[in-house]
């Protein structure tokens, strides 16, 4: 059988280890507590470390958002002008239209003049031979606000034109 320890026994055997741990203890503090600062300061350096790679992306990140906004002014400047192109390239098919049109009017209108002017004589001749004393159109424009058609048109006869005899005696 095991006999009994007495704890003055067990004191007197834990007072020499005690002492020499209460010796450790400090060092044991000062070592775990270096061992935390030394982890603080590697977790310290490793979040300043990541917090720098975070701000490098960031910058990085804006000045790729910077050259892809320069880039889209650029295409958007790019098609602005080319916008302004096509509508330049419109405006001036329309404008050669447009001249070609304005010839075409114009030559028009100078053979119809042509024509009237050619025609002018051939009409004054006849008008010098009319026989009534009012013209075709007076005629027709006399009447033109009056719903009534006239039942008769009086017709006047030019007097034929004298001829004078002279005799030579």
């Amino acid at each position: 059988m095991v006999e009994p320890v007495t704890t003055l026994a067990l004191l007197g055997a834990i007072a020499p280890i005690a002492q020499s741990f209460m010796a450790i203890v400090p060092d044991l503090i000062q070592v775990i507590s270096e061992r935390n600062r030394a982890s603080k300061q590697s977790q310290n350096s490793n979040i300043d470390e990541e917090r720098q790679n975070i701000q490098q992306e960031l910058q990085q990140l804006r000045q790729s958002l910077q050259q892809e906004q320069i880039k889209q002014q650029d295409q958007l400047e790019i098609g602005s002008q080319e916008a302004q192109r096509q509508l330049f390239e419109q405006q001036k098919q329309m404008e050669q239209q447009l001249a070609v049109y304005n010839r075409q009017t114009q030559l028009k209108i100078a053979d119809y003049q042509r024509q009237t002017a050619l025609q002018l004589p051939e009409v004054q001749k006849i008008f010098d031979n009319w026989p009534l004393t009012i013209v075709p159109s007076q005629i027709l424009n006399e009447r033109r606000d009056s719903s009534l058609i006239p039942n008769t048109v009086r017709l006047r006869q030019k007097p034929d034109r004298l001829r004078v005899i002279t005799q030579i005696y």
